[in-house]
């Protein structure tokens, strides 16, 4: 997942709902329009409220089921 400053460098936006830091890098929940939440790591400092542009390669999608 590659984020961006800017909403037109992405194929989604969403704004940052959580910034945690995990010691080398910052762990974002990040709330779309459409979509619901995405999780990103990165090591680039975004604050709360945030607006992000999201690109999301097809290998780094990954589904899973909510029984698990």
């Amino acid at each position: 997942i590659e984020l961006m400053d800017y909403a037109d460098e992405g194929e989604l936006t969403g704004r940052v709902v959580t910034p945690l830091y995990k010691g080398d890098h910052y762990h974002l929940y990040i709330m779309t329009k459409d979509y619901g939440y995405i999780y990103a790591d990165t090591h680039e400092v975004y604050d709360k409220r945030d607006l992000v542009a999201i690109k999301i390669a097809p290998k780094d999608i990954k589904i899973i089921s909510k029984n698990e």
